[in-house]
């Protein structure tokens, strides 16, 4: 769950608020209008077994919604990403011209119900690199609260 920025072949960028359940394409949230440098807040939670709650907040605009859907998982990852999404043949699609993404507040829950933050998970940092091995989205180190992080061009 998150937001994307879609560039279309003449440069219009258009922002929204998505969910995806993987191997499937990612899907728009209804109900949240994005807008660049929205605040946002996202979570993905268990509710029973196979059944999930996905929820997403503008928090600039005060909109939400919690979407209910269902998924086997093998509850082995979670991330927490700017990503430049590729298609067909494993191209790159042109990747927006973002200025960073703050990530802040990011918790994990373990096997057996205990919360911990990314420091104390077993997060890594990936940096993503293009065509040529230049780095195009980069992690900062993970902030003192154990639960932060941005990502830079």
């Amino acid at each position: 769950v998150g937001t994307q920025n879609i560039v279309a072949a003449n440069g219009q960028v258009s922002t929204s608020a998505f969910y995806e359940m993987l191997p499937d394409v990612s899907r728009p949230v209804p109900g949240v209008t994005v807008s660049p440098n929205d605040s946002m807040s996202a979570s993905v939670t268990e509710i029973s077994t196979g059944q999930w709650a996905i929820s997403i907040t503008d928090i600039t605009d005060g909109e939400s919604n919690t979407i209910t859907v269902s998924y086997a998982s093998w509850l082995s990852s979670a991330e927490w990403i700017e990503e430049d999404p590729s298609y067909s043949f494993r191209l790159q699609i042109p990747f927006d011209n973002f200025h960073g993404a703050s990530f802040t507040s990011a918790l994990v829950t373990l096997s057996g119900g205990t919360s911990v933050n990314i420091a104390a998970s077993t997060a890594q940092p990936v940096t993503m690199v293009d065509g040529s091995g230049q780095n195009i989205a980069v992690p900062s180190a993970i902030g003192s609260d154990g639960a932060s992080f941005t990502v830079s061009p």
